[in-house]
């Protein structure tokens, strides 16, 4: 009998030990990967902030919550250094291995460090690490410059926006990025506001610039390449249209 109830202790043991290990999950060496190639993608296509220590610093924290922040650490008065955090909750549950998804979210967060919003005028008798709460404007208008950056980046809108369908379909209403405010627009409210001002965004595509490029240069081929995908994300575009028929036309009469 003694031996009987050591190996049901040690039984025990082991399967505690089994659900130990994986309630504490790990951040993936691929999402790791994925984090480091899209956020160097996203940082060519945005412009140094002038006072600030660049580039700013990607970290991603080792916790099951569904967040992300940007912020200023101030130990360095005359160049505070800006940082963003990602938890691996996020990133598991959200992006979910998706790219465009993830440039999204880090366009979101550095647009944050790109106008000011993380800046609070008080740097001098500051704690070195000042976190702020986002007003309903400073995220509409970082959620449209960071799709501007995504898209720069060669990402796709509607692959991007992926990211805002999967917090709905999460049951997160309300955004708890940089701090939950009374006035935050929901989900919906803030994809919503991005389709209405589609013209600026198709006009930050890579592929609309390289496009225009690319019939500069009379290569046509490459030119339709481009603008067709253009008309894909979107299609309500007449100057990407018009632009697509043009390098058609212009590619019949070459032939």
């Amino acid at each position: 009998m003694r031996i009987h109830h050591l190996g049901r202790a040690a039984l025990v043991c082991a399967m505690l030990a089994l659900c130990t290990a994986s309630a504490q999950a790990e951040i993936s060496e691929k999402d790791r990967k994925m984090v480091d190639e899209v956020w160097q993608k996203i940082l060519i296509v945005a412009e140094p902030v002038e006072g600030y220590a660049w580039p700013p610093k990607l970290d991603i924290i080792d916790e099951d919550v569904l967040n992300a922040y940007a912020t200023l650490d101030y130990e360095n008065e005359d160049e505070p250094q800006p940082l963003i955090f990602l938890y691996r909750g996020i990133l598991e549950k959200v992006i979910e291995g998706k790219p465009d998804r993830l440039a999204y979210l880090l366009g979101h967060e550095l647009s944050h460090i790109l106008c000011l919003h993380v800046d609070r005028g008080t740097r001098r008798g500051s704690t070195p690490l000042v976190e702020f709460a986002a007003t309903r404007a400073q995220e509409e208008e970082a959620d449209l410059r960071g799709l501007e950056l995504a898209l720069m980046a060669g990402y796709s809108k509607k692959e991007c926006l992926g990211m805002i369908r999967q917090m709905i379909a999460l049951g997160q209403e309300y955004t708890s990025f940089e701090g939950l405010n009374a006035d935050h627009p929901s989900w919906n409210d803030r994809g919503a506001y991005i389709d209405a001002d589609e013209e600026h965004l198709w006009r930050s595509m890579s592929a609309f610039q390289n496009g225009v490029y690319f019939i500069m240069f009379e290569q046509y081929p490459a030119a339709m390449f481009c603008f067709e995908n253009v008309t894909r994300e979107f299609p309500g575009s007449a100057e990407a249209w018009a632009n697509l028929g043009y390098a058609r036309l212009m590619e019949y009469c070459d032939a």
